[in-house]
This record gives C-alpha cells, structure tokens and sequence, in this order.
C-alpha cells in the first residue's frame, strides 16, 4: 500500500479494507465448514492482489452503482472521462463546463449530468476545489484517474495522442518564436496521423492555427521535395539527351564512311574489269589482226597510261582516306567534349545533394539529409566511403537529438505537474495545500534536475527555469511550514491537542526542512502527547 515516499493514503487504506472485507464475506460464504466470522490472512491478501488491481475493481462497481442511480448506462464513466487529462492524472473541472460540452456534443442532457457529478461527489469519487468565485470538482486520487484512464477506447487514446502532439508542438514552437531561435512545425506523418483522427480535438484556437500552418508548411516542403525531384529527373533527362546525340553522330560517320569506301571499292572494280576488258581485246585484236609492233607498241602505251591514271586514282584514295581519318579524330573529340559535359553535370549533380544535405543537417533535418546523401552516392560510388560515414555521424546525431527531445519533454512535463499544484495554492488564495502536494512538487522539481544534467540544447535557459522553480518551492515548503507550525500552536494554546498535534505532523511531513527546525516541532509534538496523557 505504501507510495513512492514510502507513505500509505488513507483513502486507499479505506478502498483496500474495504475489498478486503468484501472478499473475506464471500470466502465464507463458500467455506465448507464453520469458520470465524472475519478473518484477514495471507491468503486473503493474495486472493485480493495487488493496489491496482483493488483500485480497478473499486470504480467499476462505483460505476455501474452510481448507472443504476442516475439510470443512465454508461454516463458515469463517460463524464469521469473529462476529469483525466492527456497523461493520465486528475483535472478540475466546473459543472457549468462540463453541461456545455456536453450540450454541444448533444451526448448526455442537463439532469443527468448534474445527479451524476452529486453521486460521485457523495461516494467521495469527486471533491470540491473553490477557485476564486468559482465551484470546480476533480477526482479524489490520482490512482483513480489512472484507472479512469485505462478505461480510454484505442480511439479517445488516439484523440488525446493527437491533441498531446498539438499541445507539446506548439509549446516548443512557442519557445523557439520567443527566444528569437527559430520555429517549428509539425511533421508529415504527424500531421498525417492528426488527419485520420475522426472526433475533434479539444485545442486552442492558437493551436488549431498552430496545426493548420504546420499543414501549409508540411505542404510547402512536399511542393520543394517534388521541385528538387523535377530538377534532378531534368538533370538526367538532358544528360541522356546529350547521349544520345553523341552516340547518334558517332552512328552517322561510321555509317558515312562505309559507305563512302564501299563506293570506292565498287568504283574501282569496275575500272579493273574495264580494263581488263580492253587489255583481252587488244590481245584479240592483235592476234586477228596480226597487229604490228606498233599497234602492239601503241597498246602497250595505254597500259602504261592507265598504270600512272591507276597510281593517280591510287593516291585519291589515300587522300579520301586521310580525309575520313580527319573525320574520326572530330568524332572522338565531339565524343570526348561529350563525355566532358557528362562529367561535369555529374560534378554539379553530385555538389547539389551534397549542398543539400548540408542544409538540412544545418537545420537538424536528419532523415532528409541521409536522403540526399543516398543520392549523392548514387550518383558518384567511388565516395562511398566517405559518404556512408557521414551517415553514420548523422544517424548518431539524430538519435542524440531524439534522446534530447525527449529529456525536454519530460523536463517539461514534470515542471508543468509542479506549476499545476503551485497554481492550486495560489487560487486557494492564503490556505494551506497537503504535505503530500508540496513534497509532490518538491520531487517533481527535483526529478527536473536531474534530467537537466542530461540535456544539451538550451540547457543555460531550463538551468535559470529549474533554479527559479526550486528557489520558489523552497520558499512556499518553508511558508506552510511556518503555516502548519503556527496553527498547530494556535491549537495548542486553546487546548486543541489532537488538532495541534495533526499540524505539527503535517508540518514535520513536509520534505527539504531544515533538521532543527522539525526537532523543534518533534518537541511541540512530546509536550502536546504529554498533556493529552493527564
């Protein structure tokens, strides 16, 4: 039963003994033979289980109870609902807003909302706070919201984790805008999870605008995602382009020449059979004839005229052939200025990612920055290497700043639980909280403390935040100790022993006391023990 301060509450007490002796009836009941009327032992405590279990129990038969006064099956839940907030704790709320919310919803009417709160008033589920002017009601024990908190649906879960998202966002968001170090929006898949919520959520107006610029901006990110991903489909597409044309050129010369030394083979063929032609009919000729020597002399001239025109034609040949070698040595220098623009585009595909992601790790976009990264790789393998270490730096980074935010987180909420009851005592306007309320606090800022020793990022800021907030509980745990001290000499000296003594506990109960001081009270305690003996 004891808490963490190793305390036991006496509302639990009373729910637990309460279990204890209803169990213990009907094990009698069920006993085979006769048997004491009560009797509580080990195997009673372990038939009962433990303090969460007894507390489950408790508010489902106080539920279905105060159904059937109300006669309204499911309503009681449906409003102790509005008393937890999204971590899980108590919240107070007023009955006027909880008849509105209703209203607007059109869930439950007027009269039933009202003999409800009165129910779970009377059975001590609900307490009254007056704050101000103002009647508010909360549930008596945090035990009792956590389990009101479990009985959530996988969809209310979803809604409160939706609006915690919007909540913690615009806070950060906030701070940031305040500090003059940036801003900050909702991811995609947040704002994507947040969408597919069906029920409304229950934010601000400042933080629906919150969330409806985080959708602008998550648009705007797609929009230069999809941006950068046309500039790089161009980059390839031209790329290609020039390809094609290089290989397309080097195509047609190739073709070119062959055909050009085609012709040339054919054009030279002809000319041997025309005159192989003529040299068979001079022979014919000759020997018909029985041509002279002068004739014979005379062909034997053509022969050696068409030796010097073949030796001519010869040396064309060689010149159309260091023509078309000319021709090759452009071609292979267009194809190399090709692959020199290749290259360089290359260069310039590869600087691009590689400056993009420099900008996103600069702006702690990790994911995006891997991203392009990934695409620098691709496009130039022999960085490799070097880039996939970067990575690694970047995922460590990522994780590093994951951890981080977390430690903020927390860091927060446990400042926010510590102002929430600090605020309490302020509406309460001069009366006292319970010791239990200003040692919550003291622990809750404590805990801060320590988480502060792991955090990075504003660390100098969250140190001034913590040393107000300690210095503030150290000044109000020392106000109601003088407070408790003083009412219990009140009592003390009007005869109030009991009274007084129930002050100075509350006031030796309080934690971060100077130790001289509680052994003063220890002594006011002994005199008071005293005379409620004589």
């Amino acid at each position: 039963l004891r808490n963490d301060r190793k305390e036991v509450d006496l509302t639990t007490l009373q729910v637990y003994l309460d279990r204890l002796y209803k169990v213990d009836l009907q094990r009698g009941e069920q006993a085979a033979e006769p048997r004491p009327p009560m009797r509580f032992d080990h195997d009673l405590i372990d038939k009962v289980g433990k303090l969460p279990k007894v507390i489950a129990v408790f508010l489902d038969e106080q539920v279905q109870d105060v159904d059937k006064v109300i006669g309204s099956d499911g309503a009681t839940l449906t409003i102790l609902k509005l008393f937890v907030t999204n971590e899980g704790t108590k919240r107070n709320r007023s009955l006027k807003g909880i008849i509105e919310e209703f209203e607007k919803n059109k869930l439950l009417n007027t009269p039933i909302i009202e003999a409800c709160v009165k129910e779970l008033y009377d059975r001590r589920i609900l307490r009254e706070l007056k704050i101000g002017d103002e009647l508010r009601y909360e549930i008596s024990h945090d035990l009792l919201a956590g389990q009101v908190y479990e009985r959530f649906s996988i969809e209310e879960k979803e809604v409160i984790r939706a609006e915690r998202m919007v909540k913690d966002g615009y806070e950060f968001h906030k701070e940031l805008s305040f500090e003059g170090a940036g801003v900050s929006f909702l991811r995609q898949e947040q704002i994507f999870f947040i969408q597919n919520i069906k029920s409304p959520l229950d934010i601000s107006d400042d933080e629906r605008k919150y969330l409806a610029d985080s959708v602008v901006e998550a648009e705007e990110e797609r929009n230069r995602e999809k941006r950068t991903l046309e500039k790089e489909l161009e980059l390839q597409k031209q790329k290609a382009e020039q390809e094609e044309k290089a290989r397309l050129l080097q195509s047609e010369l190739l073709q070119k020449e062959k055909e050009e030394a085609a012709k040339e083979r054919e054009r030279r063929a002809q000319e041997y059979k025309k005159q192989q032609r003529k040299f068979y009919t001079s022979l014919v000729v000759g020997a018909i004839m029985t041509a002279t020597l002068i004739v014979a002399l005379y062909w034997y001239g053509e022969l050696n005229a068409t030796k010097v025109k073949m030796e001519i034609q010869q040396n064309d040949l060689i010149e159309s052939s260091r023509y078309n070698e000319k021709q090759a040595q452009l071609l292979r220098e267009s194809i190399e200025k090709t692959n020199l623009i290749a290259l360089e585009s290359k260069k310039n595909e590869f600087k691009f990612f590689i400056d993009k992601a420099k900008i996103h790790q600069k702006s702690k976009e990790f994911t995006a920055a891997i991203s392009s990264l990934d695409g620098a790789k691709r496009i130039d393998s022999t960085q490799s290497k070097s880039i996939d270490s970067t990575i690694v730096l970047l995922r460590i980074e990522e994780k590093e700043q994951s951890r981080q935010r977390k430690y903020q987180n927390d860091f927060d909420s446990l400042i926010r639980v510590g102002n929430y009851i600090l605020d309490d005592e302020n509406a309460l306007k001069g009366k006292l909280l319970t010791p239990l309320q200003y040692n919550t606090v003291y622990n809750a800022f404590s805990q801060s403390y320590v988480i502060l020793s792991k955090l990075q990022l504003d660390k100098e800021q969250n140190q001034k935040r913590i040393n107000e907030k300690l210095k503030e509980i150290n000044i109000t745990i020392s106000r109601a100790f003088d407070g408790y001290k003083d009412k219990g000499i009140r009592f003390q000296k009007a005869k109030g022993w009991d009274e007084a003594i129930i002050n100075y506990e509350k006031a030796l109960a309080l934690e971060n006391v100077d130790a001289n001081k509680k052994e003063e009270i220890r002594q006011l305690i002994s005199e008071c023990k005293k005379n409620l003996r004589h």
